[in-house]
């Protein structure tokens, strides 16, 4: 996702900009947004973006489809963020060596992993591994993060459409086309690992755009009979609407007073956590870890509470460059 972070510095002022600042002021029309929104053919992300940016310096039209309910959810605070415990920090720390893992380019995974699967569909440029490893027995989802111009334009096809797992879930179009292209690949070869190997739990992970695809995976596989335990995400952009983040959350058994199983881990001032906007009707869903250190360590990786918690990586101002966005753990998960 480089190429793509280092051309939007002018995404990264506005976000940083107060969310009410655009909100009183009301200038804009619905029509006007409405056709910004209503494109996002691949390719043209940076002119929309900036449309968008233009669109809200008159003013952000109050009536926008699913924008109200997108602001509502992100300023959804909770407790104050607390230190992350021991267990959670290693927890964190070991499952960010798999995306990487996945790609073959940064590193191998830990002795005693077993590649049980690996699946690259060719028409969407999307890959996904199962990992096996019997010490833990455990079944490993690793999606890997961006790599190739296809994924980039998977990255920046970001309408919202139709989920179809919950009646009320929109998912971001080029994140959930690409899922799509492997879930029945993946399904097959989780039933068949699990055959092979009963009582093994299922962990799904991935970085990135393979973050926004392990959510997805989540939402899809999750209420299957497969035994799905936990998702961690690292450095995952935004993937639907609110009432996709409220399923999730469900599904995760996720509150402000219960951590749940969904891990999302964010790192420093990493950009991509911020995309695609929250103006859009993008929003998070819990539970977000924030390694708020440049370099992390235990002592400074929170457990953030609330959907986008504005002591936590919604509230510190965005950078273009990548570097946060390609270590985490203090692991390269990025090629």
């Amino acid at each position: 996702m480089r190429s793509v972070i280092l051309g939007l510095p002018f995404v990264a002022l506005a976000l940083a900009t107060p969310v009410s600042n655009s909100i009183s002021n009301i200038d804009g029309t619905p029509d006007d947004v409405a056709k910004v929104l209503e494109r996002g053919a691949p390719g043209d992300f940076f002119k929309d973006v900036a449309g968008i940016i233009k669109i809200l310096e008159k003013g952000l039209p109050a009536d926008i489809p699913s924008e109200a309910a997108a602001i509502a959810a992100v300023l959804e605070q909770g407790p104050p963020r607390t230190q992350a415990s021991s267990d959670v920090y290693e927890k964190l720390s070991y499952y960010a060596q798999f995306p990487g893992s996945a790609t073959a380019c940064v590193h191998k995974p830990a002795e005693g992993v077993v590649e049980q699967l690996y699946v690259n569909e060719t028409t969407t440029d999307t890959q996904a591994m199962i990992y096996r490893l019997d010490s833990r027995k455990e079944l490993i989802l690793a999606i890997p993060g961006t790599q190739s111009q296809q994924d980039w334009e998977t990255d920046e096809n970001w309408r919202l459409v139709d989920y179809k797992s919950c009646q009320s879930c929109k998912a971001h179009h080029g994140f959930l086309t690409a899922w799509d292209s492997i879930v029945d690949q993946v399904e097959r070869g989780l039933e068949s690992a699990l055959h092979s190997y009963p009582g093994y739990s299922v962990t799904i992970v991935g970085h990135s755009l393979g973050g926004a695809l392990a959510e997805l995976a989540f939402g899809s596989l999750k209420p299957k009979p497969l035994n799905v335990t936990q998702v961690i995400t690292y450095g995952a952009p935004r993937v639907g609407n609110a009432g996709f983040a409220n399923y999730l959350d469900k599904l995760a058994g996720a509150s402000n007073s219960n951590a749940g199983i969904a891990y999302r881990v964010t790192h420093y001032d990493d950009i991509v956590p911020h995309l695609p906007p929250f103006f859009l009707g993008f929003t998070h869903p819990r539970t977000e870890y924030w390694q708020s250190a440049d370099k992390p360590t235990e002592a400074t990786t929170y457990r953030c509470n609330g959907r986008e918690s504005l002591d936590c990586i919604f509230g510190k101002a965005p950078s273009s460059k990548s570097d946060a966005h390609g270590t985490y753990a203090g692991m390269k998960v990025f090629c």
